[in-house]
C-alpha cells in the first residue's frame, strides 16, 4: 500500500511540476513574441514614415520615386546592417526593391479584408519570420513597405 501511495504522489508531483514549467514557458514565450512584435512595428513605423517623406521630397523635385528607390533604401538598409532584418518595397503588387529578407515572401500585402494600415504575420519555417506589411495613405496607396525579422 505504501509503494502504491508513493508512486501515485510521485506521478502527481511530476505532472504538476511539468505543467507549471509548461505554463511558465508559454507565458515567457508570449511575452518575448509581444516584445519582438512591438519592436518590429516601431521600426516599421519609423522607416515607413521617413520613407514617405523622402518620396514626397523627390516627387516635389520632379524625380520619380520608383526610379530612385535603391538610393532611398540605402539609408534604411544601413540602419538595419548587422542584423538579419530585411526590407522590401512593392509598387502595385510588384517588388521594386528588396534587401536581404530572411526568406522569400509572397507578393505584398496579403489581403485580409480589414483595410488596416499595418499587418503583422508570423510565418512558420526555420527560422520563423516576423513580417510587417504596411501601406501608405492616399495618394501613395499603391506603395507597400515590408519589414522582415527572424523570430
Amino acid at each position: 500500500m505504501k509503494k502504491r501511495t508513493f508512486f501515485a504522489v510521485l506521478i502527481l508531483f511530476l505532472i504538476f511540476l511539468n505543467s507549471m514549467i509548461l505554463i511558465a514557458s508559454l507565458v515567457i514565450l508570449n511575452s518575448k513574441l509581444s516584445a519582438v512584435r512591438e519592436r518590429c512595428l516601431a521600426e516599421h513605423y519609423v522607416i515607413a514614415s521617413s520613407l514617405i517623406g523622402d518620396m514626397q521630397a523627390l516627387e516635389q523635385r520632379g524625380i520619380p520615386a520608383a526610379e530612385s528607390m535603391d538610393r532611398l533604401m540605402r539609408t534604411y538598409t544601413h540602419y538595419l546592417q548587422g542584423r538579419e532584418d530585411g526590407l522590401a518595397v512593392a509598387f502595385s503588387g510588384e517588388w521594386i526593391y528588396r534587401s536581404a529578407l530572411p526568406r522569400e515572401v509572397p507578393n505584398p500585402p496579403p489581403d485580409t479584408g480589414h483595410g488596416q494600415e499595418r499587418l503583422v504575420c508570423l510565418e512558420d519555417g526555420t527560422p520563423p519570420v516576423l513580417l510587417v506589411y504596411g501601406s501608405f495613405p492616399a495618394p501613395w496607396q499603391d506603395w507597400a513597405p515590408v519589414h522582415g525579422e527572424p523570430g
